[in-house]
């Protein structure tokens, strides 16, 4: 077990309390991060890394650390030997998610996906986002007040992944029980049986419909992701199932579940922050700066885990084979080496060096469809509103990698 002499208990904190901390996590990790920016957890029995060079290093591959996860502790309330009749799509699907694989799978499986993430694919997708931004402004407008998770973010970004990866609408109503679901399984520290047995659930009902579409683009194959995936099962070293179900599955929760939460938390900034909103609207051409500004105040990419694959030293602790290593985005975010007055909001910035959508290979493969979403979105919504965020405080959920809020009580008002 790793111990740490100069340790500050008071310092630690349980990632199954995040619901709790809430606004606070970025207190929480400055504080680390000052003190000890290798910190043992020995609640999480991990090292947290909080340094913003550290963060980066830890994704370039400087260190000997790797994206495979401790299944057994993912899994642990469940005994392994029940897997295979109580969990079998969440533990055979979840471990070929990109971001939780190594090259050279990793390489394969990831260049299959490119193809529907391309810079023309994406901005073909323009005029789509725009009219379903219009769709449901327009709703707004007679509503007024209303809850804006399943009012507006969900039915947003859950039709344009689904339009994007070419999943038929009439599921759409089904998208927030399957992303409750797998991610309630997986983005928790430690998931109870329960919620394993509600992933899979959720597994199963998304096997049966990828199932069937991707047949489907077997016998008539067009230019949508689903037709990508049912191209790479071709051949020798083609897809696996368990490969094909887990990235549609990953593609379809990460481009809704993380860029619903970034509109909730980014909107609710922005009603703090009306000077910001001024900014934003009469500078619409320096959007992708104010969208990284936005990712990097609300701490929406918390953390990601890595595993120790040898014994190395890192900033004079030694990390040991087999140590689970945390990387958190949202502390190097704020790290005052790189942002200056990191704990401010201010869209007019010059730009900074983003940990949003992660580094190096495992970079969000999704990043420009979420920053066309949320572009489109804040444009037009502070544009055509003064918006309101009518609870305080938010109601934060457990997840740790992304952050995310249950509900958020607005009203729009026509400006």
């Amino acid at each position: 077990m790793n111990t740490l002499a100069a340790k500050r208990p008071s310092l630690d904190f349980d990632l199954q309390s995040l619901e709790s901390i809430g606004e606070h996590l970025g207190d929480h990790l400055d504080a680390i991060r000052e003190a000890d920016p290798i910190f043992w957890s020995d609640i999480q029995k991990g090292w947290f890394v909080t340094r913003f060079q550290d963060v980066v290093d830890g994704f370039m591959g400087k260190y000997p650390l790797s994206n495979v996860r401790l299944d057994k502790l993912a899994f642990a309330s469940i005994p392994e030997s029940e897997w295979a009749s109580r969990i079998p799509l969440l533990t055979s699907a979840t471990p070929t998610f990109t971001n939780m694989m190594d090259p050279p799978r990793h390489t394969f499986v990831r260049r299959t996906m490119a193809p529907a993430f391309t810079p023309k694919t994406i901005q073909a997708m323009r005029p789509f986002v725009q009219r379903r931004v219009k769709e449901l402004l327009d709703w707004a407008e007679e509503e007024r007040e209303f809850e804006f998770i399943e009012g507006i973010a969900r039915p947003l970004t859950g039709s344009v992944i689904m339009e994007m990866m070419g999943v038929p609408e009439e599921y759409l109503g089904q998208l927030r029980e399957w992303a409750f679901g797998v991610v309630n399984a997986i983005g928790t520290p430690r998931p109870s049986a329960e919620l394993l047995e509600s992933g899979e659930a959720a597994m199963r009902a998304m096997d049966d419909l990828f199932t069937q579409e991707i047949a489907k683009r077997h016998q008539s194959p067009t230019s949508d992701f689903l037709s990508a995936m049912a191209k790479a099962t071709q051949g020798e070293d083609g897809l696996s199932h368990a490969e094909v179900l887990g990235n549609c599955v990953n593609a379809l929760l990460a481009g809704h579940e993380s860029t619903a939460s970034t509109l909730a938390f980014g909107t609710d900034a922005f009603a703090k922050y009306p000077d910001q909103v001024s900014y934003m609207l009469s500078h619409p051409d320096e959007i992708q700066n104010v969208l990284a500004e936005i990712g990097r105040y609300i701490l929406m990419s918390a953390c990601m885990t890595r595993v120790a694959t040898a014994d190395f030293e890192w900033g004079g602790k030694q990390i040991k084979k087999g140590d689970v290593v945390y990387l958190w985005m949202a502390a190097g975010g704020r790290d005052p080496s790189v942002v200056s007055n990191p704990r401010a909001f201010d869209v007019s910035r010059p730009p900074v060096e983003s940990l949003v959508f992660g580094r190096g290979i495992h970079f969000c493969i999704g990043h420009m469809l979420a920053k066309l979403e949320l572009g489109e979105f804040f444009l037009a919504a502070f544009s055509r509103f003064k918006i309101e965020v009518l609870d305080n405080p938010l109601d934060y959920s457990g997840s740790y990698s992304f952050r995310t809020v249950s509900t958020m009580n607005v009203r729009f008002t026509p400006r």
